[in-house]
């Protein structure tokens, strides 16, 4: 695979961009990470409490939810959950909200309370050890601009 990049690079003059992601980089053959394979590297940070707000509206969107779902409190008590965890969270608060409607025999929204016995049930996947390898690789491998 290296060979065939560096001649592709060679046969193409420019012309052929190769885009890669990985959640390890640290993982990366050193060989791949040399210039002539891929110039830039761009460290894409976990989401933030903002955007981990946005997420849960985005995967709450098409579901029935309670009127006063405080989409800002669920991104700052989710700190270290991926976009991936909070769609996990998404759907077994559904779940819950599910099964309280067969139980009930009637349409029951998902609430704040689902959405938070769902992240309380789950483990982010983020950790701050993984998190310190990100930022040890950037030192190492991101180019300062």
């Amino acid at each position: 695979m290296l060979r065939q990049m560096t001649d592709l690079r060679k046969k193409n003059d420019g012309r052929v961009i190769i885009i890669a992601a990985t959640n390890n980089p640290w993982d990366v053959d050193e060989a791949m990470l040399n210039p002539e394979r891929f110039d830039t590297r761009i460290f894409i940070p976990p989401p933030d409490s903002k955007s981990r707000a946005e997420i849960f509206h985005i995967f709450l969107k098409d579901l029935e939810i309670e009127e006063n779902m405080d989409f800002e409190q669920l991104g700052q008590i989710s700190e270290g959950f991926s976009a991936a965890d909070i769609k996990y969270v998404c759907r077994t608060a559904a779940e819950y909200a599910f099964s309280r409607a067969v139980e009930m025999n009637e349409v029951s929204p998902v609430t704040a309370e689902d959405v938070i016995k769902a992240l309380q049930a789950s483990t982010p996947s983020i950790t701050d050890s993984q998190m310190k390898k990100y930022h040890d690789f950037m030192e190492r491998y991101i180019q300062k601009v």
